[in-house]
């Protein structure tokens, strides 16, 4: 795998959301191919996705814009985004962005597919990356 290679895994979770593996980097070489796949999703009906980025381990501003260019389509269709496991760096990279006021960040799956119905204002994660 290339530093700025990415690999999406579709698969339907229990909850009836989108769930999202993915795996490699999201940066500006790739970010298209994420964005396609949300907006193939929401072509379908699918507007509850969780991504899940346990094995990303990289993000760029780019990529993240992915994610929030996204979100007010799924909410405008009363679904949501939510990301899952983020590695400290892109957890990080959310905080210094001042985006946790917008995402969603669960730690586990389960706290994922609660996050995934509720359309409530987000709130804040407790800060993992030793960032302050």
């Amino acid at each position: 795998m290339t530093p700025t290679s990415l690999t999406i895994t579709r698969t339907v979770d229990s909850s009836g959301a989108l769930l999202l593996r993915l795996c490699g980097a999201i940066d500006g070489k790739n970010f298209h191919q994420l964005e396609l796949t949300i907006k193939d999703a929401f072509r379908s009906g699918q507007y509850h996705i969780i991504a899940d980025l346990t094995d990303v381990e990289y993000v760029s501003s780019t990529g993240l814009g992915v994610f929030l260019g996204t979100l007010p389509v799924a909410r405008e269709h009363d679904g949501n985004i939510v990301l899952l496991n983020p590695a400290p760096k892109i957890r990080q990279l959310i905080v210094i962005l001042n985006l946790v006021s917008v995402m969603q960040i669960a730690d586990d799956l389960a706290a994922a597919r609660c996050m995934i119905k509720d359309l409530s204002k987000p709130q804040a994660f407790a800060d993992k990356s030793g960032a302050s």
